[in-house]
């Protein structure tokens, strides 16, 4: 990387000697306010639409838009938590970096030969530029690519687009950042590296999500463990942050945290229902699919952490936009010989008859995206196909969620299965809290959900034999491979999920099953693992194996359990038990 430094330095500085003052994207590009009585829209060809948003929603998202440094109220009671921006002075690095650096993070990913990358900074006082530059260079042929992006207000980020870089080598790039354009000192100075490792057929994924409510943004034992185990992509799969009012800070916060995984590794964003506000969400409500009626969030917030999160996706399969300004992003990855659709699970979801679960322009999408059968297809969902959980904790009792209304999603959920079916055998997602394997029965196809990364919010169990086929809450028939529930005496003794965040005992955080998954992908078989992580806490891994028929194939083998072995795995000997079904 120094060399690197060395030779862009002189280019960097011609770069930013031109003009400055464009701060962001124009009215419109971002932010899409809809209605004539909103008080700031008349002056909007003045100044940034997404500006007039927040100036619209004062109360939303005030730690990092407006005037965020006069906003020194708390977040969620512990003002300390802020101190990594909050008590950074103009010009200098973010308190707590280690590195002494002024950029937070970035995402990025090579989908074929196009890579798309995203800079994240901290909010930015008026004083510092708003301008940086992203140099790629080729690790055996030194090609060089190169290019300037503008910081948007409020979101503190900028995205670039490189086209025609091919996959026969890895990269480095290198971000490179001035705060003071008006002086070139290296007092001001900040650069952040990282590498673009080569794609390989099929890759190992690591799927992540559901942080939970911490005490803290320190996340270092999680993206430690994850690194571990050397994923070549990372999938955050949804609930990515919890304040509500606070989506681009918390957003900001977790991948400021975890920035020494996004930085060496591809890594694909997911929205669930808390990205996006709300502890439930049904995007189309009882209106059309298309309405975006369920949304509380204005459509201008909605649309400023959609760029900030998933700008860095490959291009979105459709330019649909929903009839209140919400811009659809489904789209999908290709990664060596692997095809990832990444699904919008709640954007299109309705109640009015139960009749629409993706959308009917998602659902043409995807049935087209399935005619290519070159690649090893996989799906991506933020929330599981089917109910599977059979319990929850609530109130410190434990209710059914058995008595489900059969007919909320299940019409438009068997259209979808219908269409995938021959396409795919692997679902993976995330959302539910509980670490599950199943295999729907009717369809011939596997599903992997992933553990809450902090399974402190509440506790879903599944109480079915595993082995067994057995029926969902909404109706969907499965077999039942693996369950990770929350150890019984851990939901006696606490009674509520929230109770334990404050309790430092390995055994209560091992047992409350807090994890990550990970699924190694051979083109023939799906490896899965679980792994309970929680801050200082001891890890339990399970692994299962899902082997897979042919992608057009719907017959199914049955699996077969193989002995459980012990793996050791950092100074700790761990269990692990796994299955297999051959081609």
């Amino acid at each position: 990387m120094m060399r690197l430094v060395t030779v862009l330095v002189p280019f960097v500085t011609a770069l930013w000697l031109s003009p400055a003052s464009v701060v962001g994207k124009k009215c419109g590009d971002v932010c899409f306010d809809f209605s004539d009585e909103e008080p700031c829209v008349e002056n909007c060809q003045k100044k940034q639409r997404c500006e007039c948003c927040f100036e619209w929603n004062p109360r939303q998202e005030s730690l990092s838009t407006l005037k965020w440094w006069e906003n020194t109220d708390a977040l969620e009671g512990d003002s300390s938590r802020l101190e990594w921006f909050r008590n950074r002075q103009v010009y200098e690095p973010i308190v707590d970096s280690k590195e002494k650096n002024l950029i937070a993070g970035v995402l990025y990913t090579h989908s074929q030969t196009t890579l798309k990358m995203t800079v994240l900074f901290p909010p930015l006082y008026p004083e510092e530029a708003r301008q940086a530059a992203v140099f790629v260079i080729g690790t055996s042929t030194g090609k060089l690519w190169e290019q300037t992006c503008n910081i948007n207000d409020g979101t503190w980020h900028c995205t670039v687009r490189f086209d025609s870089i091919p996959h026969t080598e890895s990269y480095f790039y290198e971000v490179q950042y001035t705060a003071d354009s008006n002086h070139y000192s290296s007092d001001y100075f900040y650069n952040y590296g990282g590498s673009i490792p080569m794609q390989k057929d099929y890759p190992r994924i690591a799927g992540v999500g559901c942080f939970g409510k911490d005490s803290t943004k320190n996340k270092d034992e999680l993206r430690d463990a994850i690194i571990a185990q050397d994923p070549d992509i990372l999938v955050l799969q949804g609930d990515q942050t919890y304040f509500h009012t606070n989506l681009l800070y918390g957003f900001l916060e977790t991948i400021y945290a975890i920035n020494e995984l996004t930085r060496n590794i591809p890594t694909i964003v997911q929205l669930d229902d808390h990205d996006y506000g709300q502890g439930n969400i049904w995007g189309a409500w009882d209106e059309d699919e298309d309405s975006g009626a369920g949304f509380d969030v204005a459509p201008c917030v909605v649309n400023a952490v959609q760029d900030l999160s998933i700008g860095h996706l490959p291009d979105p399969g459709s330019d649909q936009t929903l009839d209140n300004g919400i811009k659809s992003y489904y789209t999908n990855y290709i990664y060596g010989k692997t095809d990832l659709a990444i699904m919008e699970s709640r954007k299109f979801k309705n109640r009015r008859n139960g009749d629409s679960l993706f959308g009917s322009n998602q659902e043409a999408w995807v049935q087209e995206w399935c005619e290519d059968q070159e690649r090893l297809k996989v799906i991506l969902l933020q929330t599981p196909i089917s109910i599977l959980a059979t319990n929850s904790t609530r109130n410190g009792e434990i209710t059914s969620m058995r008595a489900v209304i059969q007919d909320v999603t299940t019409p438009g959920r068997d259209r979808f299965m219908g269409i995938i079916k021959d396409c795919t055998q692997l679902l993976l997602s995330g959302d539910q809290h509980l670490g599950i394997a199943v295999t729907y029965d009717q369809y011939g196809m596997s599903e992997c959900a992933s553990p809450a990364a902090s399974n402190d919010i509440f506790w879903r169990l599944n109480s079915f034999e595993e082995g067994k086929s057995h029926m969902s809450g909404d109706g969907m028939q499965y077999t039942l491979h693996k369950v990770w529930n929350v150890k019984r005496n851990t939901y006696l003794k606490y009674r509520n999920a929230p109770n334990t965040r404050l309790v430092d005992n390995d055994v209560m955080k091992k047992n409350r099953a807090d994890g990550f998954l990970m699924v190694n992908l051979d083109g023939t078989t799906a490896t899965r693992k679980t792994k309970a992580l929680r801050y200082a806490a001891k890890v339990l891994v399970q692994a299962h194996q899902l082997a897979r028929t042919p992608a057009h194939s719907t017959h199914l083998k049955d699996f077969s359990a193989l002995t459980q072995i012990a793996l050791d795995m950092t100074n700790e000997v761990r269990s692990s038990f796994a299955w297999n079904r051959p081609l």
